[in-house]
């Protein structure tokens, strides 16, 4: 089924795309469709014409379609299947929903309905990246989201904190936390939470420097920092005001 194509996405059939997935160690976007579904003509017609997405289907994953009008049964994990057991293991409630499997058919999430190309681009990038192994996709969304708006005005100083406490909390990437945190303070010197990030992660550290780190409690203090489930209501408060995630 290599030849069914629709924009400039060459579908497989799933036995054959799941066996390519497995040969070269790709995951798969498995895509439900159905005859008469507009909402299935909308999401060919927007999304998989969009070129960025394309390429990475083609380049990154591999596409594999089911017409659910067409398609009875698959042949999953080496086993014959009838579509509808095929459609409740990877949640599949109706069209247009597509899948993403790992290349060893192990099913990860699905998505269903109509998303736009901005946020799709998004998602895929999440498996793509297996950041999926890292953190669950919400906080990716809004890490990318509000990555987004700080690349439009670095200047701002939640907005670094924002990113900061994702690779704080969400992936544990704690050098790459105070770089954003350092931002934070230097763009806001009374900004008490990210201090007090700044000292957690100061304290975390082998044969830390306790000059240092009293310094950053000091200063955290100063400004009004009294408990440290501040640092978590910041991260909320913050991302209320700056969310939730808008793909255009």
């Amino acid at each position: 089924m290599a030849g069914c194509s629709n924009s400039n996405i060459n579908w497989f059939g799933y036995e054959e795309g799941a066996a390519i997935a497995r040969q070269n160690n790709k995951h798969t976007v498995v895509y439900f469709s159905a005859d008469s579904c507009s909402a299935c003509t909308e999401l060919e017609e927007t999304v998989f014409q969009n070129k960025i997405i394309a390429e990475t289907l083609e380049k990154d994953f591999v596409p594999i379609k089911i017409n659910l009008h067409e398609v009875d049964s698959v042949y999953y994990d080496s086993t014959k299947i009838d579509v509808l057991s095929f459609r409740k293991i990877c949640k599949v409630p109706m069209a247009p929903t597509w899948a993403v499997f790992n290349s060893e058919e192990e099913w990860l999430e699905s998505f269903h309905g109509l998303k736009n190309a901005a946020e799709t681009s998004v998602v895929l990038d999440f498996y793509k990246d297996e950041v999926y192994k890292e953190t669950k996709l919400v906080d990716y969304l809004y890490y990318r989201y509000f990555n987004k708006l700080l690349e439009e005005d670095n200047t701002n100083a939640e907005l670094q904190y924002l990113a900061g406490y994702f690779y704080y909390h969400a992936v544990e990437k704690y050098d790459i936390a105070e770089k954003y945190f350092l931002k934070a303070v230097n763009l806001n010197p009374k900004f008490a939470e990210a201090y007090a990030v700044l000292y957690k992660l100061t304290i975390k550290k082998e044969n830390y420097n306790e000059n240092l780190a009293e310094e950053l409690i000091e200063k955290a203090k100063e400004n009004g920092f009294s408990e440290f489930e501040a640092i978590v209501a910041k991260s909320y408060e913050l991302a209320q005001k700056y969310g939730p995630p808008v793909w255009e």
